[in-house]
């Protein structure tokens, strides 16, 4: 505070010594507007001026490039779309099985490799459109290409 109050008062001064002269000509510009951008306050005589910062690039503004600060709404990694991860609803040896995820979406599995799943087994599935139709029950009808279990 006590340094803001002394270099007003400087530039007060500075005011009326300049002020003493012709007051027809126009003061002159402490950088002229070729060499860079303004600065606050002009340098004293003899003194270097600050170097400008590296993080900042000239013509640009703080508001050039605005930042976020909300979480992204959709995922920002890629997630494989052919996985699935959830507990078994409906085992056995198969051919079809009954998966739901955490997210409540439901999906009936198909799959003649005679795999054992246990209700409430958590697994990870890779799979596939079936082909011919055949229908496994309520949820996304799929073929079962890998299982694997989580945990």
């Amino acid at each position: 505070m006590f340094r803001t109050a002394a270099l007003l008062a400087c530039l007060a001064a500075a005011t009326l010594v300049a002020g003493c002269g012709d007051s027809a000509a126009p003061a002159p510009s402490p950088v002229p507007a070729a060499e860079g951008p303004p600065t606050p306050w002009p340098t004293p005589t003899g003194t270097a001026a600050p170097s400008q910062s590296p993080s900042r690039t000239p013509g640009l503004t703080p508001t050039a490039a605005p930042r976020t600060l909300a979480p992204p709404k959709s995922p920002t990694d890629p997630q494989p779309a052919d996985w699935v991860v959830g507990r078994i609803t409906r085992g056995g040896t198969g051919p079809c099985y009954g998966l739901v995820t955490d997210d409540e979406r439901r999906f009936a599995l198909h799959s003649t490799a005679g795999t054992v799943l246990k209700e409430g087994d958590l697994v990870r599935v890779q799979f596939a459109r079936i082909t011919p139709k055949i229908d496994c029950g309520p949820g996304v009808n799929v073929s079962i290409v890998k299982v694997q279990p989580v945990g």
